[in-house]
């Protein structure tokens, strides 16, 4: 036998429990070796569990390559405040990618959570889009900027636009009340609604109802990124909108060639909502994992149209991973259905929350 020791290889994305947002611990590199990132922090009220999961690192393991912030909503960004109002187990970041207040076109407004992860980045001293020289974290023209962190990470900025910051600039306070960040907002209220399980039995009916886009400016915000590393992939969708995605996906096919993105995972759009996940955007990948981010209270997600589309039109019998198990999910746990609709589903382990994906 060979004694000559394999290297192994890792990229592996955590959705860690993050309520109703998304919380996402993503490892990468080989064995010795490894790298990390954080991608928002869900709401404050999972800030402690947070703050358990980094406390099972080593101090070294809490050298992380970038911490994203994808944008202001309070199930992104509730998390982060508290997060890093204490102390933080020695957790550094090489660069923290934020679009705040001085990063928006034609300002105008404030809004309470967003100045306050502005402050925490300057009184902490973090590196702030130090990437882009301390400005905006935003697609320029035609372009789709490109990031190589170390270790061999590549990543692929695919939103947001300079007009989407601008859009935000404008009503960045009535935004951040319309999504929940105002206690008691009758918006809140209407969006609690909105959303219901699937009860309807007729799945084609469920995946080709009509497409309502997400209009929402804060959404529109949203730093989404293409993750590569050795062949592996991931989209990190964020809450970005479906026509920038679909805009920016098209750019890499074109330059890359085929008639679909290849990548091995998804990471749905606003946790599944049916107005950020449609059928033309589906038919742009070859993806086999999707991966969906709420325990489902507030906003009821994840929608059952969005789910119906990723299973009826993904080019591959498609995996759908959930961070909980929740009423609001269990339709798609069924044996029977999943064999039926020719998909699988993957829930955490009886009792947990959290799951890992491992590419």
């Amino acid at each position: 036998m060979s004694s000559t020791r394999r290297t192994r290889v890792t990229f592996q994305v955590e959705m860690l429990p993050a309520a109703h947002g998304d919380c996402l611990l993503i490892t990468y590199g080989s064995s010795g070796a490894r790298n990390r990132l954080l991608i928002d922090c869900g709401t404050r009220s999972v800030a402690g569990r947070i703050r358990e999961r980094v406390a099972q690192l080593s101090r070294k393991e809490r050298q992380f390559e970038l911490f994203v912030l994808t944008h202001i909503d309070s199930d992104h960004i509730g998390g982060a405040i508290e997060f890093l109002q204490q102390d933080a187990f020695g957790l550094t970041f090489e660069d923290v990618w934020f679009n705040g207040w001085k990063h928006l076109p034609k300002q105008r407004l404030g809004a309470r959570q967003g100045e306050i992860f502005s402050t925490l980045i300057r009184d902490k001293k973090l590196p702030w889009n130090e990437w882009q020289g301390g400005k905006a974290i935003q697609i320029r023209g035609n372009e789709l900027p490109t990031r190589s962190l170390p270790g061999g990470m590549q990543l692929t900025l695919l939103s947001p636009t300079r007009d989407m910051l601008a859009r935000l600039a404008v009503t960045w306070k009535r935004e951040l009340r319309r999504h929940g960040l105002v206690p008691g907002s009758r918006t809140q209220y209407r969006k609690f609604l909105r959303g219901s399980p699937p009860t309807d039995e007729n799945f084609d009916q469920l995946a080709d109802s009509r497409f309502r886009k997400d209009t929402s400016r804060a959404n529109g915000s949203s730093i989404a990124l293409l993750a590569e590393y050795r062949g592996k992939s991931v989209l990190l969708a964020g809450d970005a909108q479906v026509p920038v995605l679909v805009d920016s996906i098209r750019k890499l096919i074109a330059d890359r060639g085929g008639e679909r993105l290849e990548i091995d995972a998804l990471k749905l759009s606003h946790h599944a909502s049916q107005g950020n996940t449609s059928k033309e955007l589906i038919q742009l990948f070859d993806c086999r994992n999707y991966l969906v981010s709420t325990n489902g209270s507030i906003f009821k997600h994840p929608d059952g149209e969005a789910l119906a589309r990723v299973i009826k039109y993904s080019k591959r019998k498609p995996v759908l991973h959930f961070n909980y198990s929740s009423r609001y999910n269990s339709y798609w746990s069924s044996q029977t259905r999943q064999k039926e609709l020719g998909f699988t589903a993957r829930y955490p382990p009886e009792g947990q929350e959290g799951l890992r994906v491992r590419l």
